[in-house]
């Protein structure tokens, strides 16, 4: 499949996170990241393998997706400083996704939903999605039992 872009995307909301790359010749690549190392740095050599294995230099990038949870609070801020640096450096476009619509997608039902998410004690995140045309819409908020 052909992209339009050359992007990549940072997914570190939840345990273990994900990176992923993707070229305009079609190429894509994607690692798991273990986010719970506090030793090394897992999520920037992983995403120098990604772009580097699907061909493109990083100042080739044209967006950086970045996940807004909800989720953990030390990952989602870790993910979005590297995508705001990494948009910096190579003046990239950064698209924030909330975690409901990849849910969402992700199970190819395109009325709407809600998604239950970020769940402690009496508390959770509830998120509304649909989609419109080609744009999902989602209105989110926490809520308790």
């Amino acid at each position: 499949m052909m992209s339009n872009y050359n992007g990549l995307a940072i997914e570190l909301s939840q345990r273990d996170g994900f990176v992923a790359a993707c070229s305009v010749t079609g190429e894509l690549s994607e690692l798991e990241v273990q986010t719970q190392q506090r030793d090394t740095d897992a999520v920037m050599p992983a995403i120098h393998r990604v772009v580097d294995a699907v061909g493109i230099k990083p100042t080739d990038l044209q967006f950086v997706g970045v996940s807004i949870g909800p989720g953990s609070f030390t990952g989602l801020r870790s993910a979005v400083a590297i995508a705001k640096m990494i948009a910096l450096t190579t003046k990239a476009s950064i698209i924030a996704v909330e975690s409901a619509v990849v849910a969402a997608d992700t199970l190819g039902i395109e009325e709407p939903l809600l998604v239950v998410s970020g769940v402690k004690d009496e508390s959770f995140w509830l998120s509304r999605v649909s989609k419109e045309g080609n744009r999902w819409q989602c209105d989110s908020g926490l809520t308790d039992v």
